[in-house]
């Protein structure tokens, strides 16, 4: 009796050790990340019928935020740049996106974009806390 319940004790810790191994799913959901573009595109769709957008502001609105993403991911993965000079650029970045955006839209819709996003980044910082999501 006594090696059996300490056979058993030994398989549910070895068990244990399987089932912390496994990957959990991303963010996104069903376990697969989408692209850059992908993600996007998505993210326009979703604003489309809240910000009114037309056809056009949709698709310029898209290439806008894949330009200034890419740039992002561009800089950070930059090995010569000194991390001081990576945040100043990111830093600078971000201001030249929303006047591009706000050239893209009508007055009540840039104000109404701007609301949607200081609600995500609220989002972010409270499911992530201090910390940027993809950190560690």
């Amino acid at each position: 009796m006594k090696k059996t319940f300490t056979f058993l004790c030994l398989l549910l810790i070895a068990c244990s050790g399987t089932f912390a191994q496994q990957r959990r799913p991303s963010f996104g959901g069903g376990g697969t990340q989408l692209s850059v573009e992908e993600r996007i595109a998505k993210q326009v769709e979703e604003l489309a019928p809240t910000l009114m957008l037309d056809d056009v502001q949709k698709k310029l609105l898209e290439i806008t935020l894949i330009k200034h993403a890419k740039t992002r991911t561009d800089l950070v993965r930059n090995t010569d740049l000194t991390r001081e000079k990576i945040q100043d650029s990111l830093a600078n970045l971000r201001p030249a996106q929303l006047k591009e955006i706000e050239n893209l839209l009508i007055p009540e819709q840039y104000e109404l974009y701007m609301q949607i996003e200081k609600e995500n980044r609220e989002k972010r910082q409270s499911q992530f806390g201090n910390r940027s999501p993809n950190q560690n």
